[in-house]
């Protein structure tokens, strides 16, 4: 265990910090900007099961001072790739998106596909997902919007190129800039998704070339023109400012993965969606966001504005050196939902990569070791969260073919004279399905909840009343709130192997509900906090409270206040009445 004495000869300081084993192996690597506080948090106050493993392995500890956050974050991501500390999110690796250039050089203008990016191209279309796309595009706007293709210069007679019509001519003569201010407009024009003018140009090198005998290359133009709406096409979302490079990136998480998608946006269009999902570790989602863009922009075009889902809470006016942007209109808020609704479906995408290496097999298992019906590809799993009897929260997951399906979930509050779990048990089975039985393919092949045989039985006993016949069984945990062993309504416990993939898939169930479920319960338990107690005067409005709080900020401020007075703002007697009762009592 580290000492305070260690710990004091850490530097206030930015720079990165290293945890080493007592293999002498380093186990994570961090970087602060004070690197002495980010350190001495590690080892004061409560943490999560992850950091609290991490700092009970940590032996010794190594620092590295620099300059500034910039080279904290180049130091931070090398020293990762070196080491590959287990504590460590791997990020992403060293990927270089495909672009297509106009580079301008000695007064002439040249297409080029490229991966390494340069800000000094002359003009920049891309990122694209993949080279094959980005490489027809480049192949289609020397054919269709031609600018100078060989590397001749001051030649008698022109090249090859030119004779085809695919290339400027600078080769031989001196070529009017307009000839290139021309194609390089309509170049943007195509990637603004307005290409009824390339399709045209299409059409006739597809007629020339039939005209020619040449029904090769007529059938080539004859699959692009039909390939082009799914190559550059106006979205139904667009940004009015169509002369400026916009990315957004947003992110979703549960209690195992992290999903970030960045949209790149260029000319108002949505061009290319980057989509990383991994395991979550130590670091908050703000760091892996972070860290994340600042590998990504180091190797890649940088937007004009890089805008953030508010949802994040990150205040900061510019990451990875990007201006950040306000998602302040209808138009960008509904990108940023997009974005949203991409980083829930790569979460659900990763479940469903787990489902098919070994997903089935675990539900097969299930199958037989606790004789259901059928294979449960469709599991419902249910919790109550609640500290004595305020704010009981009800709680329900949904797995689909063993992966989450979230926009199942659903939370109930409980607020019913029984306070025991099990009377709370049957009241959420009951809520959830004597409208659901009425609905095609929505009952469930397995119902989860959480607890033993009172539980279980009065879930049975709810369906029987309900009509529904499905398979209900108990997850119990043991001393320590660990899933423990399943609750059979027959065959009675059945106890697991704790290694095993179907007690993890189980364990798993258990603790997104239970973990789905408190967190509702902490939200209504702090808004309770928050909330004003004039709110429990029947009658009165937040508005009538917010404007009586401009005058009277608490409770005894309001204790000797006169009626006529306070009428004057309420503007209703009797309700005035109530406030000054309410407040003498």
């Amino acid at each position: 265990m580290i000492q305070n004495d260690v710990l004091m000869t850490i530097p206030n300081a930015t720079g990165c910090y290293l945890y080493y084993n007592k293999d002498n192996q380093i186990i994570y690597v961090g970087k602060a900007k004070n690197i002495f506080k980010r350190v001495s948090s590690y080892f004061k106050g409560v943490h999560n099961y992850k950091t609290t493993k991490l700092v009970r392995e940590i032996e010794k500890i190594d620092y590295i001072v620099v300059a500034n956050e910039n080279e904290a974050l180049l130091l931070e991501e090398n020293l990762i790739k070196k080491y590959k500390p287990r504590y460590n999110i791997l990020l992403a690796d060293d990927k270089k998106y495909p672009y297509v250039v106009i580079e301008k050089k000695d007064g002439d203008f040249y297409y080029r596909y490229i991966r390494n990016y340069n800000k000094l191209y002359y003009r920049s279309y891309g990122p694209f997902p993949d080279g094959s796309k980005a490489r027809e595009i480049f192949y289609l706007l020397e054919r269709v919007y031609p600018l100078k293709r060989c590397k001749l210069k001051n030649q008698k007679n022109p090249c090859t190129y030119y004779q085809l019509g695919l290339c400027s001519g600078a080769c031989f003569k001196e070529v009017d800039e307009g000839f290139y201010t021309y194609n390089i407009n309509k170049a943007d024009n195509f990637f603004k998704g307005n290409n009824d003018d390339f399709k045209i140009q299409l059409t006739k090198k597809m007629q020339i070339a039939a005209n020619n005998l040449n029904f090769e290359e007529a059938n080539y133009y004859k699959s692009i023109i039909n390939s082009l709406p799914g190559i550059t096409t106006k979205q139904s979302v667009q940004i009015l400012d169509i002369e400026k490079n916009y990315d957004f990136v947003t992110c979703y998480s549960d209690d195992k993965y992290i999903s970030i998608i960045v949209l790149f946006y260029q000319f108002g269009v949505l061009i290319y969606k980057e989509s990383f999902v991994t395991e979550l570790n130590l670091e908050s989602n703000k760091d892996v966001i972070f860290n994340y863009l600042g590998q990504l922009y180091k190797r890649n075009k940088k937007p004009d504005l890089l805008f953030v889902d508010n949802d994040l809470n990150i205040s900061d006016n510019k990451i990875a050196g990007i201006e950040v942007g306000h998602t302040d209109t209808k138009e960008l808020q509904q990108i940023m939902n997009l974005g949203r609704e991409n980083a829930i479906e790569g979460i659900n995408h990763r479940y469903q990569q787990e489902m098919y290496t070994s997903g089935k097999d675990v539900l097969e298992e299930l199958k037989s070791i606790a004789q259901l019906k059928k294979i449960p590809y469709h599991i419902e799993v249910f919790d109550i969260a609640n500290i004595g009897d305020n704010f009981v929260t009800g709680g329900i997951v949904v797995f689909k073919n063993g992966q989450p399906s979230f926009s199942d979930f659903r939370r109930y509050n409980i607020d019913i004279p029984e306070r025991d779990d099990i009377s709370r048990m049957v009241y959420i089975v009951k809520r959830r399905y004597q409208d659901l039985r009425f609905i095609k393919n929505a009952i469930p092949d397995l119902i989860i909840v959480d607890g033993g045989v009172g539980q279980v039985n009065g879930a049975l006993k709810v369906l029987k009343e309900l009509n529904l016949e499905i398979d209900v069984i108990g997850l119990v945990k043991d001393d320590k709130h660990k899933t423990d062993h399943i609750y059979h309504p027959v065959l009675k416990n059945i106890t697991l192997k704790k290694d095993s993939q179907l007690y993890k898939k189980l364990a798993m169930f258990q603790d997104k509900v239970h973990n789905f479920s408190i967190s509702h319960y902490r939200k209504r338990q702090i808004n309770s906090i928050k909330s004003d107690p004039l709110e429990n005067i029947k009658g009165i409005g937040k508005k009538t409270i917010q404007k009586l709080r401009e005058s009277y900020p608490n409770n005894d401020s309001l204790k000797n206040v006169n009626i006529d007075k306070l009428n004057e703002i309420v503007k209703n007697q009797k309700l005035s009445e109530k406030i000054i009762k309410y407040i003498n009592k």
